[in-house]
């Protein structure tokens, strides 16, 4: 069995719940067991980036210190969500000025981003450690 933290994002129980059930269906299928992740906001949205960047990367580090405190990596449906915590954790973890500077902020709600997860696409996750094989033993319409 394999367990992620899920980050569904700020739009897909809203707006798509076909999509949520979807992803639960197959996760239960192929025992891919996803935990939710309790407090997480926006992951946010690349908008925020050109706004104000070091409270994007505050913002993403928080939900990225969230998971780390449940000791999983991270997966996420969402393709915008996706990039962001990707991107903003690959770059809090080459940056340690910034990385300093955003866990100032964080440590006042009691986190910090050590850059301990990966964060996975679902579909990675689908391809990468599942794999084709197993998916195919599941299939019942080729």
């Amino acid at each position: 069995m394999t367990d992620y933290a899920v980050f569904w994002g700020c739009t897909i129980q809203a707006r798509f719940p076909f999509m949520e059930k979807s992803v639960r269906l197959v996760a239960d299928t192929l025992e891919i067991r996803l935990h939710e992740i309790e407090g997480t906001t926006c992951c946010p949205t690349k908008m925020i980036k050109t706004g104000d960047e070091f409270i994007w990367y505050v913002t993403a580090a928080r939900n990225l210190a969230l998971v780390e405190e449940m000791g999983r990596d991270l997966v996420t449906p969402c393709n915008g969500c996706y990039g962001t915590l990707k991107l903003a954790a690959s770059e809090l973890n080459l940056n340690t000025e910034l990385r300093t500077r955003v866990n100032e902020l964080l440590a006042n709600a009691g986190l910090e981003y050590k850059g301990t997860i990966g964060v996975k696409h679902l579909i990675e996750v689908l391809y990468d450690d599942i794999g084709t094989d197993a998916i195919k033993k599941h299939v019942t319409r080729p």
